[in-house]
């Protein structure tokens, strides 16, 4: 305890900083995202959540 990052190896410290910032980047890509298609398209969450349950419904489904 105490180390810090010093006892962590250079791959592990690189993966950890790739999954930082794939979550940072997910959640603002998701929020741009709605927006856009929101101002361009004029396409509600609810039109939006038609248009993705074809691509979502596998994933529940193996989920159930």
């Amino acid at each position: 305890m105490g180390k810090g990052w010093s006892g962590y190896g250079r791959e592990f410290k690189l993966l950890f900083l790739t999954w930082l910032l794939v979550g940072i980047t997910s959640g603002i890509n998701d929020t741009i995202f709605s927006n856009f298609m929101n101002e361009v398209f004029h396409i509600s969450a609810q039109v939006r959540g038609y248009l993705e349950l074809p691509r979502e419904f596998p994933g529940f489904i193996i989920a159930i």
